[in-house]
């Protein structure tokens, strides 16, 4: 008996380290951000920010930037802040769509290539090192168009266990002490064609989604330098493909406040991107790659031709 109360005294004071620890690491992240958050609401333009996989010095991203990036995004959303936090998830595949990594986001030159992405005024990347018992961590606001650093701010964390062991997955080391089992090489993926041009016109998908039946593809669509009058056709000739070859057909399309089935019509001004969003319905699996967008569509003096993307990638809604 008193063996198993001296276990179960050792269990509970365990419990109340790694509570504490954990505690101290919250705090320690809400010091940080607190401190960039309050110069980032001094900055009116800032509507919506995004927060990137943190890298370490050598702009690496890592499973421990991944994971200090959530925790950071995490407690953001929660602070006293004048803007939005953009979902992580979005981001990534908008970064996946740019060929862009944490490493990427360090050089400046490859943030203002993000600068066309709407919905996003700035990106927030973070690099860390150990030093000991701490994690110091260096976090800067940009500008997304112009890679100007908006705020910065720096602060040290604690090395707890969980950190701990996000470090030695880094280094290959198993909790068992045994080598890590490699997985087979997976074959590469095709790149994703997720633009469309045909002068003037440029269609570009920024997400697809699946939601129950339906598969929800969003696009922005310019006519560049010249007014034209644009129809999507809702049709036989409209449908995505996914990764087995099944066919999904569209049947309902929106050109910015105008949508329903059939056919829809919209005259785009020179230079102003509307915003379109088509539907494909009866999707009766989980999908996972459209491997092949095709959209119906008839222009000003451009008469009938088909929007082809290859590769887009589906996630759930």
């Amino acid at each position: 008996m008193q063996k198993l109360v001296f276990f179960f005294l050792i269990f509970c004071f365990n419990g109340l380290i790694l509570s504490a620890q954990s505690d101290a690491l919250d705090d320690k992240i809400g010091r940080i951000v607190n401190d960039l958050v309050i110069k980032m609401n001094t900055k009116t333009t800032i509507k919506n920010v995004a927060i990137a996989d943190f890298a370490n010095l050598n702009g690496s991203p890592t499973e421990l930037g991944k994971y200090l990036a959530e925790q950071f995004s995490d407690v953001m959303v929660n602070a006293n802040i004048s803007f939005s936090v953009i979902n992580r998830g979005r981001l990534n595949f908008l970064l996946k769509e740019a060929g862009l990594d944490a490493k990427g986001l360090l050089d400046p030159n490859s943030v203002a290539k993000l600068g066309k992405l709407k919905g996003i005024d700035a990106i927030v990347v973070g690099t860390m090192t150990s030093v000991g018992e701490n994690i110091n961590v260096n976090v800067q606001a940009l500008n997304l168009e112009s890679a100007v650093i908006l705020a910065s701010a720096k602060g040290s964390l604690p090395r707890t266990p969980a950190i701990i062991e996000l470090e030695k997955k880094e280094l290959g080391i198993e909790p068992s002490g045994q080598p890590p089992v490699k997985n087979p090489p997976t074959p590469p993926k095709a790149p994703a064609q997720s633009t469309f041009k045909k002068d003037p016109l440029l269609f570009e998908c920024l997400e697809c989604t699946q939601s129950g039946e339906n598969v929800n593809c969003k696009f922005r669509i310019t006519s560049v330098g010249e007014d034209i009058e644009l129809r999507i056709y809702a049709n036989g000739d409209s449908r995505v493909i996914d990764e087995e070859g099944n066919d999904f057909f569209m049947s309902n399309s929106r050109l910015a406040n105008v949508s329903g089935g059939g056919i829809q019509k919209k005259t785009l001004v020179a230079d102003v991107p509307i915003s379109a969003e088509f539907t494909f319905s009866k999707v009766n699996r989980v999908v996972g790659l459209i491997t092949k967008v095709q959209i119906r569509v008839l222009a000003t003096d451009l008469g009938y031709f088909i929007v082809n993307l290859k590769n887009i990638p589906v996630t759930k809604n």
